[in-house]
């Protein structure tokens, strides 16, 4: 039985490929670039590009002499495999448009390492920090959404740059939080 469940495991691992660089952590030095979109075009209507970001997070609590211990992570990612666009319909200022996405997400991740940071640490923190998540994740999506209408999907210029700047501000605003 046991070599037979070996056996599973290891046709599973040799049959399942594996992609790396599945996700790209936020960086304030680092841009997306079309390449790094790896998605397979869709077919949406009239949109050229798309991308797929999001929050990650993880957290442990532990109890030492009787103080409850908190770790956590946060981080903003962007998921290549995910994400994709037609190379004969985009320009710069569509990459423009897909970049100011992945850095409301790594805003709203900084937001949610500021709600974190005051919440008690005590039994309830688990409860709380999903909570909290749950809240701060309908905030971005709704954020996301707000987005793409307001700019019409990066089609009118004025209100897509009044998005790269009010993101901008609003990145340096939560700068403590990167």
């Amino acid at each position: 039985m046991k070599l037979f469940l070996i056996l599973i495991i290891f046709i599973t691992t040799i049959s399942t490929p594996v992609v790396e660089d599945e996700k790209i952590p936020w960086r304030e030095d680092e841009k997306l670039t079309w390449e790094m979109f790896k998605g397979n075009p869709e077919n949406v209507g009239n949109f050229v590009a798309s991308t797929n970001s999001g929050i990650s997070l993880s957290f442990g609590i532990r109890t030492i002499e009787g103080k409850t211990k908190v770790d956590y992570d946060v981080k903003s990612y962007f998921y290549p495999y995910n994400s994709w666009y037609n190379k004969d319909k985009v320009n710069a200022a569509i990459l423009a448009h897909e970049q100011t996405h992945f850095d409301i997400s790594e805003l709203f991740a900084r937001k949610l390492r500021a709600k974190f940071y005051a919440i008690t640490r005590d039994n309830n923190f688990k409860e709380v920090a999903r909570n909290t998540y749950k809240t701060n994740e309908e905030e971005r999506v709704k954020m996301q959404d707000r987005f793409d209408r307001e700019t019409n999907h990066s089609r009118i210029e004025i209100a897509e740059i009044y998005w790269e700047n009010y993101i901008e501000e609003q990145l340096k605003l939560y700068d403590d939080w990167k």
